[in-house]
């Protein structure tokens, strides 16, 4: 399975459609690199009961049972570690499209305070209000 993350995200026609994609594309990592590779360790681990080895068959079709384990793990208890790489990924590909639009400036988070001046002079209000008390 391809998971070049960026390429799948940047054929989408629409951000939804793009998120979308992108959620499925790191669900899809999540499941084989994270859970796939545990449950292949639980396979080969010595000691693992016969009884339960499900024989001939469980040989056979023991890694594509894994495989739908793991997908069916990453959309229950991945979930979290999903969102955070598409989080992780939308927010690298917001920074490279405001640096290719020629923002040098990157925009102060929501809710912050773009009244530098005010913070400015709040602050050597403050300052000499602390000289004046200190001269006391």
């Amino acid at each position: 399975m391809d998971f070049n993350i960026n390429k799948l995200a940047l054929n989408a026609a629409t951000p939804m459609d793009q998120h979308a994609q992108l959620e499925k594309a790191a669900g899809s990592l999540v499941a084989q690199t994270f859970f796939g590779t545990l449950l292949k360790q639980m396979r080969n681990s010595p000691f693992k009961d016969e009884i339960f080895s499900g024989g001939r068959g469980g040989q056979a079709f023991g890694e594509m049972y894994d495989q739908r384990m793991a997908e069916n793990m990453t959309r229950g208890a991945g979930q979290k570690l999903v969102r955070a790489i598409v989080r992780k990924f939308e927010g690298k590909q917001a920074y490279e499209a405001a640096m290719k639009n020629g923002a040098s400036k990157i925009a102060p988070p929501a809710g912050a305070n773009t009244n530098a001046g005010a913070n400015n002079e709040s602050a050597q209000q403050q300052q000499q209000q602390q000289q004046r008390w200190n001269r006391k």
